[in-house]
């Protein structure tokens, strides 16, 4: 007697479903049920969102340049404002239709301004939906798909569009020399000339530079030992030329992009001027060096750090 099991992993593989993420096979039905939940996906837009907002929690003291450390941005605070009204108004909804679920709490994540915050199970499904497919619909500061999936959230309507327009990074790209780079929205991009582009923070304490060179005209390969010959010679250049110059960490690094080198480094240009910090990262491809340099004073490192690090994180060649 065939097994009934074995029936239905072979009807399954006629239909070409084997291995489809949120389907089971139940009762001769196949079922699409979320991975997620209603609490799990507005959770998962909260996060979404904020980290975006962080990145704009650089402010400056009205009528100057002078930067001052904030905990939330003007962004953060506001989302955090709209999404407890939000869900505080489907809780008052919830219980005066009598529909009280379990209780529990969300928005709960770590590293926020924000605390746990009380509701219950049914108000939260006023706000999520879950379509089918791995896609839910959050009614939450305008309209968004979440894709359960592939963790992608898409804006539905043009309320949701502009709010992530305004919280998002830029995105430069260079068609000439195939690549992309993020960098916040309040910076400044200079791009005269395509082969040396630079970035500054507002108050021009925190720049990011990007030279690109051609060695195809010279005929000039680089290879894996090229490149680290390369490398060595930028911090031996680094020791002549600057008044002071201190390496922190050489190394290659893998990421999928090809010959990496990332240096960091402490320098001085003159004695007189204030000790800066750096991380200069190389990618080396057939005929071209990319190199991005991000930096800022000793003394302002840890304040532009996160803006720094997430800009050089970004920088992505095209194919």
């Amino acid at each position: 007697m065939i097994n009934r099991a074995l029936i239905i992993v072979i009807i399954i593989v006629s239909l070409g479903i084997v291995g489809v993420i949120g389907y089971v096979f139940t009762n001769n039905k196949l079922i699409d049920r979320p991975s997620m939940d209603e609490k799990q996906v507005i959770d998962y837009l909260y996060d979404y969102l904020m980290s975006r907002a962080e990145q704009q929690r650089i402010k400056y003291l009205p009528g100057t340049d002078k930067p001052i450390p904030v905990n939330e941005s003007e962004k953060e605070l506001i989302i955090n404002i709209i999404f407890i009204g939000s869900i505080g108004e489907a809780n008052k909804e919830s219980f005066n239709e009598g529909e009280v679920g379990q209780f529990i709490s969300v928005l709960n994540r770590p590293g926020r301004a924000l605390g746990d915050f009380p509701t219950n199970t049914e108000a939260l499904k006023r706000l999520a939906k879950y379509n089918g497919n791995g896609l839910w619909t959050v009614s939450i500061w305008g309209i968004w798909q979440v894709n359960e999936r592939t963790k992608e959230v898409t804006p539905q309507n043009q309320e949701a569009a502009a709010h992530l327009k305004e919280i998002s990074p830029k995105t430069y790209t260079s068609s000439a020399y195939r690549y992309s780079i993020n960098y916040p929205p309040t910076w400044n991009l200079d791009d005269t000339d395509k082969g040396h582009v630079l970035l500054w923070s507002p108050d021009a304490k925190a720049s990011v530079e990007i030279l690109i060179r051609d060695t195809q005209s010279q005929q000039y390969r680089f290879t894996d030992q090229s490149a680290k010959d390369w490398v060595e010679a930028i911090v031996e250049l680094g020791r002549k030329k600057f008044a002071y110059f201190e390496l922190i960490r050489k190394e290659q690094i893998k990421n999928g992009q090809g010959l990496v080198w990332d240096l960091e480094y402490i320098y001085k240009p003159q004695d007189a001027a204030p000790l800066l910090w750096a991380r200069h990262r190389s990618w080396f491809t057939t005929w071209r060096q990319y190199d991005v340099a991000i930096q800022a004073s000793k003394a302002d490192r840890d304040f532009y750090l996160t803006q720094l690090s997430d800009i050089l994180e970004s920088f992505k060649l095209s194919p």
